[in-house]
């Protein structure tokens, strides 16, 4: 690479601004920091690294393996279907400090795993959890869901 192929002013010595990168390069950045990284710090650098990081394609992979999960008060889970009980089991023992769980259209995890919500999250104050059955999104009871468990 010749030394033409640099900005001038990247020669001289001064910063280059990151608010020229194009955004799909930006957002290819953002997407190699840590979950954590992008919800505390990343997002809150100027307006429009804000609107990246409320992308939802951003969000296509959550990955918490690195950080304190277990302070997490509202959990989420849409369209979650790769989640198996085990796995999701695993993961809300760890979460102690949980307060509202909402799970829809997720048709792996068991009921088993809802029961174990209710036992290890004892300051969960509102669980929805759904399902689709023949394609149609139904509410489960999980005062019904629990007692067959």
């Amino acid at each position: 690479m010749s030394m033409n192929a640099f900005p001038v002013k990247e020669l001289e010595g001064e910063s280059p601004n990151w608010l020229e990168l194009p955004t799909d390069i930006t957002t290819n950045i953002l997407q190699r920091l840590s979950t954590i990284d992008i919800v505390t710090s990343a997002c809150q650098v100027c307006p429009l690294w804000w609107n990246i990081c409320k992308d939802p394609l951003m969000w296509r992979t959550v990955d918490m393996t690195s950080c304190a999960g277990s302070h997490i008060q509202r959990l989420r889970l849409e369209e979650c279907n790769e989640i198996s009980d085990k796995g999701f089991i695993e993961c809300v023992m760890k979460l102690s400090k949980l307060e509202e769980l909402k799970i829809t259209y997720n048709e792996q995890l068991s009921s088993h795993s809802i029961a174990v919500v209710a036992r290890c999250c004892l300051h969960l104050k509102s669980l929805e959890y759904g399902r689709n059955v023949d394609d149609k999104y139904v509410e489960a009871d999980i005062n019904d869901e629990m007692s067959s468990s």
